[in-house]
């Protein structure tokens, strides 16, 4: 809902969204809202949100929505239950329950496995609101199924009316950004030959958590992985209807090399990091040898067993008189934010020998461009002589390799490393590197030093 009326603001040029709610004091909008911090945060307006002082209608209510299902053989049935309304889809609060029919049942992002015992079609609602419901619909394959991707146009729907008698037609909503209600609505109008359209979500069978990440010109092979799952889990699959899948990109003749503003610097070592286990464990191997310097700035410091690790070999160096410098963003650091301290960096910051500056800490109440305007540089100094430019922060995510972890259909995202790379340099060009610590370290209010003997 934040992105559709920030899409609406920057279309009617307008400088302040003002939305005057009724459950702005609500506990329960107000954990929704947290959950809507990234949109607000890449807002382009920014949005004020006040209390009515009068209680009035609601004008733009959400309704429960939930995807249809398929009834399959020795498999749970997937639904994605959401929030619907006049500006778009509502992801529900983890702490908000499903109730379907009798039984009382958790989600993930909206997500619930229905067991198939005894399953009948019944209303779905959230527990504490029973008149918040909507009437949940279940498909039992009789024919073979034709998946056909929800966002099809009416051109590409209209030859599929034929193939209607001999398979049951299951439109498959690849995106989240697509309401439910919005996408039934459309379809009944794009194919009035198919009555009520049967939906099911994608990534509530898939378990992909929405895929918001990945670019839509995947959406075709993501049909193909959820043809294969049904067809797994015992469902015929008539064929599949979709985008097709680009495999190579394509070339324009109107590209032209160009130099950049920034000056050449030649006669430098380079070695690319792409294994995060090697990134680590040679990042460990140069603290543990440096000898007067360490100047570490980051984005993101997580606790974790990758912060300890690296933490201890930063207070290592320091109790052997190596200097250490940390500089990292207050906002997305967790530190000196409304007093909080990062448990990490806190520790550090108490060892002598040890400095820890935040980048723009938020003591009061910010504004917009106070909280977007960050720093997301991840590099590293030792000794003058040798950096790391990454785009790793400080994290057991970004520092485990993918052979250090035994993922499952059950893991958090969170347990999933990320595919990332830093560059190690040697030579006349850490001078740059330290140049531009130095700089932001000075920025963000910490005691200016002075460089070491490599030539700026």
């Amino acid at each position: 809902q934040a992105q559709a009326i920030d899409r609406a603001a920057v279309a009617a040029h307008v400088d302040l969204v003002v939305v005057a709610s009724d459950t702005v004091s609500d506990a329960a909008a107000l954990v929704r809202g947290f959950f809507a911090a990234d949109a607000l945060q890449q807002a382009e307006r920014p949005m004020l949100i006040l209390p009515r002082t009068t209680r009035a209608p609601a004008l733009l209510a959400d309704r429960l929505a939930a995807s249809d299902t398929l009834l399959l053989s020795g498999a749970p049935a997937w639904i994605a239950v959401e929030r619907d309304g006049p500006l778009g889809r509502a992801q529900l609060a983890p702490a908000e329950r499903i109730r379907w029919g009798e039984r009382i049942l958790d989600h993930a992002l909206g997500v619930v496995a229905l067991p198939t015992d005894g399953m009948q079609e019944a209303r779905v609602s959230v527990v504490g609101t029973p008149e918040d419901s909507c009437l949940l619909r279940t498909l039992s394959p009789t024919k073979p199924l034709l998946l056909v991707d929800a966002r099809s146009a009416a051109e590409v729907l209209a030859p599929l009316e034929r193939l209607a008698s001999d398979s049951h037609v299951v439109f498959v909503r690849l995106r989240w950004d697509d309401a439910l209600d919005a996408l039934r609505k459309r379809l009944t109008e794009r194919a009035p030959w198919a009555g009520v359209p049967t939906v099911i979500d994608a990534s509530a069978w898939l378990g992909d958590g929405g895929a918001s990440d990945l670019p839509e010109e995947v959406d075709p092979l993501r049909l193909q992985r959820l043809a294969a799952r049904l067809r797994s889990r015992g469902a015929r699959i008539h064929s599949v209807v979709g985008g097709a899948v680009a495999l190579a990109l394509q070339g324009s003749e109107d590209c032209s090399a160009q130099d950049i503003s920034a000056e050449r610097v030649e006669g430098n070592e380079i070695l690319f990091e792409v294994e995060n286990q090697a990134a680590r464990e040679a990042l460990l191997e140069a603290i543990a040898g440096a000898r007067t310097s360490i100047h570490w700035q980051c984005y993101i410091v997580e606790e974790g067993t990758v912060a300890a690790r690296f933490a201890a070999a930063l207070e290592e160096a320091a109790g052997r008189g190596v200097k250490v410098r940390l500089l990292i963003d207050a906002l997305y650091s967790g530190h000196d934010v409304f007093r909080a301290r990062n448990p990490v960096l806190a520790k550090l910051d108490a060892i002598e020998g040890i400095e820890v500056c935040a980048y723009r800490p938020v003591t009061g109440l910010p504004d917009l461009v106070a909280l977007k305007q960050r720093n997301h540089r991840k590099l590293l100094v030792i000794d003058d002589a040798w950096a790391v430019v990454s785009g790793r922060n400080l994290g057991t995510p970004y520092y485990t390799g993918f052979g250090e972890v035994a993922l499952t259909r059950a893991s958090s995202y969170r347990e999933v490393p990320w595919l990332d790379c830093g560059v190690q340099v040697r030579g006349p060009i850490v001078a740059r590197v330290q140049r531009a610590f130095r700089a932001s370290w000075i920025a963000a209010g910490g005691t200016p030093f002075q460089a070491g003997a490599v030539p700026l």
